[in-house]
């Protein structure tokens, strides 16, 4: 008797060729289709070279975005020829947004450079130039507990070097005291208005910003002068003039310890307050009211005072 040859199933037949396909290895890219593939160290050709130098190309913004090479299902299933393509665009939307970066970068120092030689050549012909916008703030650097510490609290031992000492008037009002026998150290520190630290570079693209160091009548603003004091000394400090100007340093002016040689009894009319004022040197920079530091007002005396004015 003939036994008819055994047929499988369409559920068997399924089975057998998913097996037989998942045996088959993924054929590799050929050496031909891997020619064109960028290397793996990243080493460019002269060509690519050349248009990743060229700050003036044009570059669409629809190049900026890389392809979405998704689209093709996995890398494994890729042929050679979409593998390699695909690479190649990813690798000119690198180039693309590197070339950008590096003319915006370009362009921004060059911005700075122009800005600052223009109003250069503005101030020397006379020319009143509009209040910059830096987003800077220069600021003494004073005793964190200064407002709140209690009455008669003395500074003297606190590295910030003023005030030597706070007090509270008659009226309650906070009063700052200096006194001429010890010495001061004024340091201002450059911020923005978040108190994030900025530096000398973010003035000028040199790095180059002197300040100077004056002292003011705190009622009228007016530069204290000897001829405003009754039996003055020789002169206002025990510095000399050239140790109230002052070159940033990492975004720190630091003046040189000194002291005051009168007092407020010497003013006319007396016991007038004070205030010190660190300014640029430059004179552009100097119309930013931002650049310009000042304290609160102080008192000058001989030595600390036992009662409250």
């Amino acid at each position: 008797m003939h036994t008819p040859p055994l047929v499988a199933s369409p559920w068997a037949q399924r089975r057998e060729l998913e097996s037989t396909e998942m045996a088959t290895p993924i054929q590799a890219p050929t050496s031909e289709a891997l020619q064109a593939l960028p290397s793996a160290s990243g080493a460019e050709d002269a060509q690519t070279r050349a248009e990743s130098e060229d700050s003036n190309q044009v570059i669409p913004d629809a190049s900026l975005t890389p392809p979405d090479i998704s689209i093709f299902g996995n890398i494994s299933d890729m042929n050679p020829e979409t593998l390699s393509s695909s690479l190649t665009a990813l690798r000119d939307a690198f180039f693309n947004v590197r070339k950008r970066l590096r003319r915006e970068e370009l362009h921004n120092r060059e911005h700075v450079r122009a800005r600052h030689d223009m109003e250069r050549m503005l101030i020397e012909s006379g020319t009143v130039l509009p209040m910059p916008k830096r987003g800077v703030i220069l600021d003494f650097c004073l005793p964190r507990n200064w407002q709140t510490a209690p009455s008669a609290t003395s500074f003297k031992d606190n590295s910030a070097g003023f005030p030597h000492r706070v007090q509270d008037t008659k009226k309650g009002d906070r009063e700052l005291i200096v006194e001429k026998r010890i010495h001061l150290h004024l340091k201002c520190r450059l911020h923005t208005i978040k108190e994030a630290p900025r530096t000398e570079h973010d003035l000028h693209p040199s790095g180059s910003v002197q300040f100077q160091l004056s002292i003011l009548f705190a009622g009228t603003n007016a530069m204290v002068r000897l001829s405003d004091l009754h039996n003055p000394p020789e002169t206002l400090f025990s510095c000399s003039e050239g140790a109230l100007v002052a070159r940033m340093a990492g975004g720190t002016v630091t003046f040189p310890q000194f002291k005051v040689k009168f007092t407020s009894d010497q003013t006319m009319p007396k016991q007038q307050l004070f205030v010190f004022r660190v300014a640029p040197v430059d004179a552009h920079l100097r119309s930013d009211p931002d650049l310009v530091a000042t304290t609160p007002p102080f008192r000058i005396t001989a030595r600390s005072l036992s009662m409250p004015r």
